[in-house]
């Protein structure tokens, strides 16, 4: 009869990093697929814009947003908003962009387009001019200013 032999503690030891190892690369794998997904998702985002399609973009940027929270992604979903036409979210989403980066001009734009399309002349006005002050070259920025004054009937700012 035999007699069970006791395992060596270093093939334990190495059967364990194996183990592990294994577990850290199905990890990595996962994530990049995650990353991958949401890389797909933004561009769809991305390209329903360019078609129009806003509220697809939205559908996509938020299950985008869901998978990987990216520095742009709560630009791009106000945009999508405003957009759609839908004012009250576009400002809440670019409200918190601001919040957290109140130099990114490109928030900055897209409220003072919501607060254009809402009438709200005080607010559009100063974020216009404060894109102009980050980007003195945002010719945009410039062209909304002065749309804002034709709709005040200032044809002289204008």
């Amino acid at each position: 009869m035999k007699k069970n032999m006791p395992i060596p503690s270093s093939i334990i030891l190495v059967i364990s990093v194996i183990a592990i190892l294994l577990s850290a690369f199905s990890i990595f794998l996962s994530y990049q697929q995650q990353s991958f997904r949401a890389d797909t998702l933004y561009a769809l985002g991305d390209l329903y814009m360019l078609e129009n399609r806003p509220f697809s973009a939205i559908n996509s940027y938020e299950k985008a947003i869901a998978l990987e929270k990216r520095p742009f992604a709560y630009t791009a979903l106000g945009n999508a908003y405003y957009r759609a036409r839908n004012l009250t979210a576009a400002e809440e989403i670019l409200r918190k962009v601001l919040a957290e980066n109140g130099t990114n001009d490109d928030a900055l734009f897209i409220l003072a387009s919501v607060h254009l399309s809402d009438r709200k002349y005080v607010q559009a006005e100063q974020e216009l001019k404060r894109v102009i002050e980050l980007v003195p070259t945002a010719d945009n920025a410039y062209d909304a200013l002065g749309t804002l004054y034709l709709d005040q009937r200032n044809h002289a700012l204008a």
